[in-house]
């Protein structure tokens, strides 16, 4: 019986998001450190990209269509919740 290959389907894979916030401590430096080494194993990612709402995040997608989202408070960057969701409503308009 044949063996079908199924790397060549496309993957159903769902989106994860990992936060670093337990304390307000700058991680933005441990989070490019981590988005350079990574890139330069080879990986497929986005970023690292400063969100509306206040957070650097960077995106790692698998073959499979999984995505894993790694993200920290950006505490140089952090306004009050009227002004970050000001800044959300534009950013959706690009779309």
């Amino acid at each position: 019986m044949p063996c079908r290959d199924d790397s060549r389907e496309p993957g159903r894979g769902v989106t994860i998001t990992l936060a670093f916030s337990g304390d307000p401590v700058d991680r933005i430096a441990e989070l490019n450190a981590f988005a350079a080494r990574i890139r330069e194993a080879g990986a497929v990612i986005e970023g690292p990209v400063d969100r509306p709402w206040n957070t650097r995040d960077v995106v790692v997608s698998d073959p499979d269509g999984y995505r894993l989202v790694f993200s920290t408070p950006d505490f140089a960057r952090m306004r009050d919740f009227e002004t970050a969701m000001r800044g959300v409503g534009e950013d959706l308009t690009k779309f």
